[in-house]
């Protein structure tokens, strides 16, 4: 007897690009002769409208795609999940793949799946549906109340045999294509598209984390293959634009090469925008890229200081790289964004300054700023615990953690096993000039009572203590809800007592701009 499975796309957020690994699973779950439905809460801000669905749908299996930042909020989904429908629970996504003896361990979960759901998830659902307990590859389960676990994870070896990820799927499909338009190609109607799985390199805030969800092998689909995508996808929901979001597209240049010719001779009329590195890219690729339609490229610049692209995050560019290849991308009349992270253990004013000039001379389209995050299992994360003076907090903590508790001595700066869902956008909406008083985004996480050489909690009241005592810290910590802090910048900055204001809880309060 078939089951009813529901996926779940648990992300609070506007800014999210689809799931697509959630339709793959989707997609396959249904050739195994289940029903799916797959439900979305990102454009609702809230999980509210997943329980009539749920009620109506009556699933047996509830599936969710897991990130490490959406850890504490997906576990209270799961087990509301549990209280209301008895239905099994089982996750997938990254935070799954890395953890998936202690996600299968908690109590709301039964099971949690290991890097290609494709294959790993048909079979699970298939113990499931004839009450079996068997130990499954890539699976962590508690279908029988012991924990078991197969290390050994299944790899889809030909990307081509899976069959398209039906956007449709999500009733959300429409606020996405014009979501996606809007903050990638500047109005076209967008979709997302991958072409491959896995990346080659070994920077240190990703690896070898990329490794274990992918394989270390790069799997790419062939250029006919993702052609007929781009057709079907036009035909089906009338786009006019897609970003391809791989983890670097342009690492296999012939590739790129063939794949843009095919989208010339078919004439698509696509404009496309796709993640790359400077060291990938040439004057005669970007041509031919420009001329098959691509309008941005999204350069992983990271920072301006060769001493952080090298010591801290094991990029293995150069700064001339990166200047060589924003030039080329200008002359080919494609416009460039920049990602930027700042905030590593080598991080200074010095390094950030170059950071800020690398960006006033690249003068790219588009900066997207983020703190250098210690993400769980990254080499940069190791690095972390292995300073005595840095403490990391837990993983997926998020507005309802107490860190009150939390207390620091002279000398010790925290970090978080968490990235906020927010940038700055090079717009004036931001505050971000374009190419001129460029401001600069600072994250290095340290609070009030470190300056004060104290062990106040990080809080806003030892902040303003600190403050009054007239002691004027490089950097301070807060944990108030977004109105009060950015009241209480605003008057630090007005007495002139901070030069750099960062928060304790990323999801709530990144940073501060300054100038």
């Amino acid at each position: 007897m078939a089951l009813d499975v529901a996926l779940v796309n648990p992300i609070l957020s506007r800014d999210s690009e689809m799931s697509l690994g959630l339709l793959y699973v989707a997609e396959a779950a249904e050739r195994a002769g289940h029903r799916v439905r797959v439900l979305d809460t990102a454009f609702t801000r809230s999980p509210a409208h997943l329980w009539p669905a749920l009620e109506r749908f009556a699933p047996d299996v509830v599936g969710f795609t897991l990130m490490s930042v959406t850890y504490p909020q997906t576990l209270r989904l799961a087990r509301e999940v549990k209280r209301r429908f008895g239905a099994k629970v089982v996750m997938g996504g990254p935070h799954a793949t890395l953890y998936p003896l202690e996600v299968a361990s908690d109590e709301w979960v039964d099971a949690a799946v290991v890097g290609d759901g494709d294959l790993s998830f048909p079979r699970l659902l298939d113990q499931i549906e004839h009450r079996q307990s068997a130990a499954l590859p890539g699976v962590a389960h508690r279908l029988s109340g012991e924990l078991r676990f197969d290390p050994e994870v299944p790899r889809v070896a030909d990307l081509d045999s899976l069959p398209f990820p039906d956007r449709s799927r999500y009733d959300t499909v429409d606020a996405y294509i014009a979501a996606m338009g809007h903050s990638y190609l500047f109005g076209r109607r967008v979709l997302t598209m991958i072409t491959s799985r896995g990346c080659p390199w070994d920077c240190s805030y990703c690896q070898p984390v990329l490794d274990h969800i992918h394989g270390k092998k790069v799997r790419i689909r062939s250029t006919d293959n993702v052609v007929s995508e781009l057709e079907w996808l036009k035909q089906r929901h009338g786009i006019d634009g897609i970003w391809f979001c791989d983890d670097t597209f342009t690492f296999d240049s012939r590739w790129v090469t063939e794949l843009c010719r095919k989208m010339s001779d078919r004439r698509l009329g696509l404009g496309w925008s796709c993640n790359s590195r400077v060291d990938t890219v040439s004057p005669e690729l970007l041509a031919v890229m420009a001329e098959a339609g691509c309008e941005q490229l999204r350069f992983g610049m990271e920072s301006g200081s060769q001493i952080l692209l090298d010591r801290t995050m094991n990029k293995r560019t150069t700064v001339s790289e990166c200047e060589q290849a924003f030039a080329w991308a200008k002359q080919a009349g494609i416009k460039t964004w920049a990602y930027t992270m700042v905030g590593g253990l080598d991080e200074t004013r010095d390094t950030v300054g170059e950071t800020r000039r690398m960006l006033e001379k690249l003068a790219p389209e588009h900066i997207q700023i983020t703190m250098l995050a210690p993400l769980p299992k990254t080499y940069f994360a190791e690095k972390i615990h292995e300073h005595k003076s840095l403490r990391v907090l837990p993983h997926g903590f998020d507005d309802r953690t107490d860190l009150g508790g939390v207390r620091q001595g002279h000398g010790v700066r925290f970090a978080a096993h968490c990235t906020t869902d927010g940038f700055v956008r090079h717009s004036p909406a931001a505050g971000v000039n374009h190419g001129h008083g460029l401001a600069l985004v600072l994250v290095i996480v340290a609070s009030a009572a470190t300056a004060a050489g104290s062990t106040a909690p990080v809080s806003v009241a030892p902040a303003v203590a600190t403050i009054r005592k007239g002691v004027r810290p490089f950097a301070m910590s807060l944990s108030v809800c977004k109105a009060r802090a950015a009241t209480f910048i605003r008057r630090c900055l007005s007495r002139g007592t901070v030069r750099m204001i960062t928060s304790s809880k990323p999801i709530i309060l990144n940073a501060l701009c300054v100038e």
